[in-house]
């Protein structure tokens, strides 16, 4: 039998720097690799050498690749994302499962960089600018009309599903990836990122699906600005001391529900019913026309949290044990993470042995029977 509790000589430094890279202080950490803090802490300041065994466990919490803790001094990382949730100046803190997601966001979008590269395979459009002076309702109507959403198809959509597929859709369709994975909720509803020139879009797949559509177009003004960072939209988080955010914020809305359209349809007072019947026609949530309404100036500010209030008591009273679904196979749940122009660009590196089955399974996050699906479909 191998023996594997020989001693590992590692440069301590690699620990702290594993432990503070993945948000874990040393009382957490020291939990879920089944240390106790004084052992971990005996660790990083070297006074005792891991064995291979607790190595294994540190990287696995960690989630890095065990050779990471091997080398010879801490890598140089990117910069940590501007955390855009809490009013300005106050100090966030990414929790370890939001530190992976954005860590492994920015790999796959580098990975998509370099495969566009070598597939000579450059960006079909650059993605205009806009500036915190400009307008957002004049960056919202060019924005949409580039998309080539109408309206009408808009108005069509069966399901907020269908919506969020179709402008997922259109989003990537100008060489902006869009990503989702789990998150909790109240971390973050998405984030958005530039890495290695490719620019991304990442949304909490625990969210409503309407949720995500605005988190979306919320995360594509944080890249027209040139300000991608970690969100929470909340549309009636709209407030001097947010300039960054009430800007997004109003970005979104006006490019889901364009005002003459909207102000066609508003009742003199607004209803329950009226609300959601807008809801309905745009495909976004109650709170998102709410909020609308009330920065074009339709609804005061005291009926918006009138309305609000009565709306969150009662989805509060609603709530239920969540259901479980059926589950996704892994080729879907690949291409709902990833999205289809990851999943081609890696199907074509491959199919042009640019790139191993190794890696391409690594990419997507897939066994090679998944990845042979994958390839039928791309």
């Amino acid at each position: 039998m191998a023996r594997t509790s020989f001693m590992v000589d590692v440069n301590p430094a690699l620990l702290k720097w594993a432990r503070e890279s993945a948000g874990y202080n040393v009382g957490d950490a020291a939990v879920h690799s089944h240390l106790s803090s004084a052992e971990l802490s005996a660790l990083e300041s070297g006074r005792r050498k891991p064995t291979w065994m607790v190595l294994k466990k540190l990287a696995k919490t960690y989630k890095r690749p065990t050779a990471a803790l091997l080398l010879p001094e801490p890598p140089q990382e990117p910069a940590g994302l501007p955390d855009f949730r809490k009013l300005h100046g106050s100090a966030g803190r990414y929790s370890p499962e939001l530190l992976f997601t954005i860590r492994n966001a920015r790999w796959l979008a580098a990975q998509a960089a370099e495969l566009q590269e070598k597939l000579q395979a450059p960006a079909r459009v650059t993605l205009a600018t806009m500036e915190l002076r400009d307008d957002p309702e004049t960056g919202a109507a060019t924005s949409r009309q580039t998309l080539g959403v109408s309206l009408e198809e808009q108005a069509s959509f069966g399901s907020a599903y269908q919506a969020l597929k179709r402008w997922r859709g259109a989003v990537e369709a100008h060489n902006i990836l869009v990503f989702q994975f789990p998150l909790s909720v109240a971390d973050a509803r998405g984030f958005s990122i530039v890495e290695a020139g490719q620019a991304a879009i990442i949304l909490n797949q625990s969210d409503a699906p309407t949720a995500r559509i605005f988190t979306l177009f919320h995360e594509y003004a944080h890249l027209r600005l040139r300000r991608p960072g970690v969100c929470t939209p909340e549309i009636e988080r709209t407030n001097a001391q947010q300039p960054v955010e009430t800007f997004c914020n109003r970005f979104a809305a006006a490019l889901l529900l364009p005002r003459m359209d909207l102000e066609a349809r508003i009742s003199e007072t607004p209803t329950d019913k009226s609300l959601r019947q807008l809801a309905q026609r745009y495909m976004v949530s109650r709170y998102v026309v709410l909020g609308r309404l009330q920065s074009l100036g339709r609804i005061t500010s005291a009926q918006f949290q009138q309305f609000s209030r009565r709306w969150q008591a009662m989805d509060e009273a609603a709530k239920g044990p969540r259901q479980g679904g059926g589950g996704m196979s892994a080729p879907r749940r690949c291409l709902s993470e990833r999205g289809k122009p990851l999943v081609s660009l890696v199907v074509e590196a491959t199919k042009q042995e640019l790139i191993t089955f190794s890696d391409a399974n690594k990419i997507l996050g897939v066994k090679f029977k998944d990845f042979r699906v994958l390839a039928g479909g791309a």
